[in-house]
C-alpha cells in the first residue's frame, strides 16, 4: 500500500513492486483507468487515489532540476512524490527502485511534453489562457462525487463535513452536502492566496459562497478555479462549463474568464454557459450590466439586463438578443428549456445530465428542431418518447449508448 503522510512523506513497503507496476501501467496508458484491479488499488486507501491524482496531473514546472541526470531524476521524481530519501544508502540504488522511477520518469516526460504543447497551442490561438489547473481533470470520468483539489494538491470530498482554518485566515467550512464556503475571518502575516478547483460530475450540480459573499451555482460536468480570497485590484475566476453567478457588489471588478471571452462586472446576477463541446457560448444577463471582450477583437461588449450574448466557436460570429432569461437559468430550477434548437444540441446538453452516450445512424436526425422542456428528475426515455411519438425517429438502448435511427 502507498501511504502519503504529512503531506510530503510517502512510504513504500516491501510489497509495492506489483502495485507500483500496475500504477506505472495506468499512466503509461498501457492499461485503463478501468481495470478492475487498479480499481481495486484505488479503493484500497484514500491515499492511493491521492498519489494517482498527484502523478496523474504533475507538470513540468513542478520538476526542480534537469531531467538528465541519473541522482537528479530520482531527486526530481523524489519531490514529485514526497519521498524520504534522507538514508545513509541512496535508495535508487536497490535495482527494482532503478525501474520504478525509470517508468515514472517516462510517464512524466510524456506528460510534460503534452502540458508544454497544450499551454503552446492556448497561447497562440487564445489570449485568454485558462490555467491547466482547470483543462486537466486529475480524476477519471466515471467519478460521480463533487471534488476540490487545492493549488498544494489537497484533495477534498464535498459529500462530506469539514471546517478548515488556512493559514491566510480563511475558513473553509462544509457544514451540509452541496454547498462550500469560503470566509475570510482574519488578517494575518500570511500573503499567499491559493488557488482551488472544484470538478463537478455528470449528473450532479453545485453550490459554493466565495470570500467576497459571492453566490456561485456550478451545473453538471463543470470545472471552476477561484482563489481562497480575492487580493489585488479585481476578482478573478476560471470556468469551463456551466455556472451561474450572484455578484456581491464591490468597486473591485469581478471578471470570469473563459476559453472564448472574459466577462467583467461589478455587481450583477448574470449565467454563463461555456462547454468546450459546445458550438456557441453564451452569457445570460439577468440583472445588472456586463461588459464582454473575446479574443482578437478590440471592442468591448456592454449587455444589460435580460439581454443573451453568444459567439460561435467556429464562425466567431457575434449575437446579442433579448431573451426570456428564465429558459436559460431553468437548470438551477430542476429542467433544461430549448427554443427551437437542434436535437444534437439538445442531446449534447441532456447528455451531461443522464451520463449516457448518443449516437446517430441518420446524419440527418441531428438536424431535426424542436421546443420544450425535459424536467431533470424524469428518465430521458421519457423525453425520447416523446420525440418518437412526433417524428419517425427511433431509438434503441446498447449499455449506456442509445442509438438514434
Amino acid at each position: 500500500m502507498l501511504i502519503i503522510k504529512n503531506k510530503k512523506m510517502l512510504t513504500i513497503e516491501k510489497n509495492t513492486y506489483t502495485q507500483l507496476e500496475l500504477l506505472l501501467d495506468v499512466l503509461c496508458g498501457e492499461k485503463s483507468e478501468k481495470d478492475p484491479e487498479f480499481q481495486c488499488w484505488l479503493d484500497q486507501d484514500v491515499e492511493n487515489r491521492k498519489l494517482y491524482c498527484i502523478l496523474k496531473s504533475s507538470k513540468r514546472g513542478q520538476i526542480k532540476h534537469s531531467l538528465l541526470n541519473k541522482d537528479q531524476v530520482f531527486d526530481n521524481i523524489s519531490y514529485i512524490l514526497g519521498l524520504n530519501i534522507q538514508t545513509k544508502k541512496h535508495f535508487y540504488q536497490h535495482i527494482w527502485v532503478k525501474y520504478v522511477v525509470s517508468l515514472i520518469f517516462v510517464a512524466i516526460m510524456s506528460f510534460s511534453g503534452y502540458y508544454t504543447y497544450t499551454k503552446y497551442m492556448h497561447r497562440h490561438s487564445n489570449e485568454f489562457f485558462l490555467s491547466e489547473d482547470l483543462i486537466e481533470n486529475p480524476f477519471d470520468q466515471d467519478t460521480k462525487k463533487v471534488y476540490m483539489v487545492s493549488s498544494q494538491g489537497k484533495v477534498f470530498d464535498l459529500s462530506e463535513e469539514f471546517e478548515i482554518r488556512q493559514k491566510d485566515g480563511t475558513v473553509i467550512s462544509n457544514k451540509s452536502e452541496g454547498f462550500v464556503s469560503f470566509q475570510h475571518a482574519e488578517e494575518t502575516a500570511n500573503n499567499e492566496v491559493e488557488s482551488h478547483t472544484i470538478y463537478v460530475p455528470k449528473g450532479d450540480v453545485y453550490e459554493l459562497l466565495l470570500s467576497d459573499n459571492t453566490k456561485v451555482f456550478l451545473n453538471a460536468d463543470t470545472k471552476f478555479v477561484f482563489p481562497s480570497k480575492f487580493s489585488g485590484a479585481t476578482r478573478q475566476v476560471e470556468l469551463i462549463g456551466e455556472a451561474y453567478f450572484s455578484v456581491k457588489k464591490d468597486e473591485s471588478p469581478f471578471i470570469v474568464k473563459t476559453a472564448e471571452m472574459q466577462i467583467t462586472v461589478t455587481g450583477t446576477a448574470f449565467n454563463v454557459n461555456a462547454y468546450q463541446d459546445n458550438t456557441s457560448i453564451h452569457t445570460t444577463l439577468v440583472e445588472g450590466n456586463v461588459q464582454i471582450n473575446v479574443p482578437n477583437k478590440p471592442e468591448t461588449y456592454t449587455l444589460s439586463s435580460g439581454n443573451n450574448f453568444s459567439i460561435n466557436k467556429y464562425s466567431d460570429e457575434i449575437s446579442i438578443q433579448k431573451v426570456n432569461t428564465d429558459n436559460y437559468t431553468a437548470w438551477m430550477r430542476g429542467e433544461y428549456v430549448f427554443s427551437n434548437q437542434p436535437l444534437d444540441e439538445i442531446l449534447i446538453t441532456l447528455k451531461r445530465w443522464y451520463d449516457v452516450e448518443i449516437e446517430y445512424e441518420k446524419p440527418a436526425i441531428k438536424t431535426m428542431r424542436f421546443t420544450g422542456s425535459v424536467e431533470k428528475k424524469r428518465p430521458l426515455n421519457d423525453f425520447l418518447h416523446r420525440i418518437q411519438i412526433v417524428t419517425e425517429i427511433n431509438c434503441r438502448n446498447e449499455g449506456d449508448k442509445i442509438i438514434l435511427y
